[in-house]
């Protein structure tokens, strides 16, 4: 038995793409019994002169005969069908994946071309910043941010030696004479962040990236920016995505002030993986 069913395993197989041979000597084999059929069949018209029995001969042999062979033929025919079949599904799913991998790629192509062009302009907002003081010296670029924070910072320490004060106060009186310089500059950051932190993408990668642009003044100020009133959701995204990593402790007005942070805003390792926030599009800041 197990013979027979290794030689019909064989014999419709199509793995070597051998259908057309099979069906060759499936031929060859239905005529070859034709053949004996009819050879026996004619030996007694020959030696007894008798045609009578030789239509029922050989209709009752060689019908079943032909009959099995064509059923034979059918298997050839489904099986080839279904080997057809597993192949077009086989190709399916690697045409299906590649689609998957190109519409993947398009999709990275066209953040990064959208993320790179936001953080272009986030640069050229801040070389465009300029202050002009009173002793007539004008700062541009990234030293308007080293005044900023030494102004804040001044104005902290001086208003903590004469009285107790809380630096969310000191902070909103920083923001009510600088807001008109700052506000735009704070709202076109939380807007990249967000579109980072919206997309389908490897978040942690391009926030790096956008983290390595801002200097330590930027940090500085952005810190105290997010424990104001108006920089709470900036807050959010900086305990999510660890802004402050690079944020030396010495930098701030006190190192104390670290724990109006969660320990996320200062460390990768630590930092936090929610899902985006549902804000609104313009953001007060």
């Amino acid at each position: 038995m197990q013979l027979l069913r290794g030689i019909f395993d064989r014999f419709m197989s199509d793995a070597d793409g051998n259908s057309r041979e099979n069906l060759f000597w499936l031929f060859v084999v239905a005529l070859c019994f034709m053949v004996g059929v009819l050879a026996i069949g004619i030996l007694p018209v020959v030696f007894a002169k008798d045609w009578s029995g030789y239509g029922d001969f050989v209709g009752g042999v060689l019908g079943p005969i032909l009959t099995f062979i064509t059923f034979m033929g059918l298997l050839i025919t489904i099986v080839l069908q279904q080997t057809e079949l597993r192949e077009t599904r086989t190709e399916l799913a690697k045409s299906a994946d590649a689609l998957d991998g190109q519409l993947t790629a398009l999709t990275r192509q066209n953040f990064e071309a959208t993320f790179f062009q936001m953080l272009t302009l986030h640069n050229t907002m801040v070389s465009s910043m300029d202050i002009h003081r009173k002793n007539q010296v004008t700062l541009e670029g990234r030293d308007c941010f080293r005044f900023f924070a030494e102004r804040l910072s001044n104005i902290y320490h001086y208003e903590r030696s004469s009285d107790s004060i809380d630096i969310k106060d000191v902070y909103a009186d920083f923001w009510n004479d600088h807001h008109q310089n700052l506000g735009y500059y704070f709202r076109y950051l939380y807007n990249i962040i967000r579109f980072i932190d919206e997309s389908d993408v490897e978040k942690v990668r391009y926030i790096r990236i956008l983290r390595a642009q801002l200097s330590d003044d930027e940090l500085f100020l952005l810190f105290y920016n997010g424990i104001s009133d108006q920089g709470q959701k900036m807050k959010v995204y900086a305990e999510r995505f660890a802004l402050f990593d690079n944020l030396p402790r010495e930098n701030l007005i006190l190192p104390e002030h670290r724990s109006y942070y969660s320990s996320a805003a200062f460390s990768e390792d630590e930092a936090g993986h929610l899902p985006p926030l549902k804000a609104d599009v313009s953001v007060s800041l």
